[in-house]
């Protein structure tokens, strides 16, 4: 009896270490919202490192000039730009060379992927590295700040710096799509934000990132996981190099316009996001109680964190199951585990939505907006049954 009444607590008893870990960061995200202002104006010294802009692009003919053009006027004395056309059938590496920056090819259709393309670039530049390495992906460009400002951070504090990684708003988004910049601005931005005012490391989110040549080098970025940022991340934290989020700089990109794309983009990022979950967040926790490392620790905690959509909809499912549990008399703790759960879930995503996206979602729209994970079950569902397996480029017709 002892063994089943663990198994009916186990399942709430994880999902309430999630929520609690979501609602500690938005509570530091608005501490550290509150802090900013009296740190404004301050400013990183500036670093003589040498950088190199990787640029990563596959079949990106519509974005790269306009890319090259935007990050063009920002470079500094002693940075140069580098395009890695990647497997392109159009005319990227042309179109890049024609703006005058420096472009390789990699042709391998077995090895596809940003991390792939990233290692190449690496390998190119083995024999005169420069000190610092910053990645942009081909479809996103500066909004504040310039590359500059991440080799000094990443110089000055001798860590990977991931900087605030935004999407551009059109201004006639659907509801559904307003919500998917509330996911991303809860992600990308309000969680990293209460890291930072902890003083802990964040997850990478795939552009506007810069790392110490020494760092990148020391781990294995040529991969052909999903979602092969937040591995980037994971391996360089479990080498003692722990990415630290950096606000003051920003890069902006755009979802795509097409259902498809948006798609594809989205089964990519959760099912990736879902299997190292399930993967390697237990060996990460596990190394950071061997090494004793608190860090690595709460890296594992903050990706632990499944993506809100399926946080819902399992609080959901666990309500639901635990109310059933009590009705036949079988155990009251599960039920308060759930209602506790439930609370604190629905305070971290209202303050969420206070702190970020007051301008996305009007308070009327919040019942329509709670059925939106339901229309994320499927994404879900072929997790299990047709599992995405291979980078796919996101259509962005």
């Amino acid at each position: 009896m002892d063994e089943l009444f663990l198994l009916l607590l186990l399942p709430g008893a994880i999902l309430l270490l999630w929520i609690l870990v979501l609602l500690s960061e938005v509570i530091c995200a608005s501490k550290e919202l509150n802090d900013r202002s009296d740190r404004s104006g301050r400013r990183t010294p500036p670093s003589s490192s040498s950088y190199v802009v990787i640029i990563p692009a596959h079949d990106e003919s519509r974005n790269i000039t306009g890319t090259i053009g935007s990050l063009k006027p920002l470079m500094t004395d002693g940075g140069r730009i580098l395009v890695v056309a990647d497997n392109c059938s159009d005319n990227t590496a042309c179109l890049a060379r024609q703006c005058g920056v420096d472009v390789i090819e990699r042709h391998d259709s077995e090895r596809r992927g940003k991390g792939y393309a990233l290692g190449f670039a690496l390998q190119q530049l083995q024999p005169s590295p420069p000190d610092v390495i910053v990645v942009l992906d081909a479809d996103c460009e500066f909004s504040s700040g310039c590359p500059a400002d991440l080799v000094n951070e990443a110089a000055v504090s001798e860590t990977p710096i991931q900087c605030h990684y935004a999407m551009h708003l059109r201004g006639s988004e659907s509801l559904s799509e307003r919500i998917a910049h509330f996911a991303w601005r809860l992600k990308n931005y309000l969680r990293p934000l209460g890291l930072r005012f902890l003083n802990l490391p964040c997850q990478l989110a795939g552009s506007g990132m810069a790392f110490r040549w020494d760092q990148l080098r020391s781990v294995n970025v040529a991969s052909a996981n999903l979602v092969e940022d937040l591995e980037l991340g994971i391996n360089l934290a479990v080498a003692g190099a722990y990415p630290r989020y950096f606000p003051d700089v920003i890069v902006k990109s755009k979802f795509p316009m097409s259902a498809t794309g948006m798609q594809t983009q989205r089964e990519r990022w959760e099912h990736g996001h879902i299997l190292v979950i399930l993967t390697q967040v237990p060996l990460i926790a596990l190394a950071s109680f061997k090494r004793r490392d608190l860090r690595l620790f709460v890296l594992a905690m903050d990706i632990s964190v499944p993506p809100v959509s399926l946080l819902l909809l399992l609080t959901l499912v666990n309500a639901v199951l635990s109310l059933a549990i009590f009705t036949l008399g079988w155990a009251t703790l599960p039920l308060a585990l759930s209602l506790l759960s439930c609370v604190l879930l629905t305070i971290a995503i209202s303050g969420a939505w206070a702190l970020s996206a007051r301008d996305l979602i009007r308070p009327i729209e919040f019942l329509r907006a709670a059925t939106h994970p339901v229309k994320k079950i499927d994404i879900y569902t072929r997790f299990l049954t047709r599992r995405q397996r291979q980078w796919i480029r996101t259509d962005r017709k």
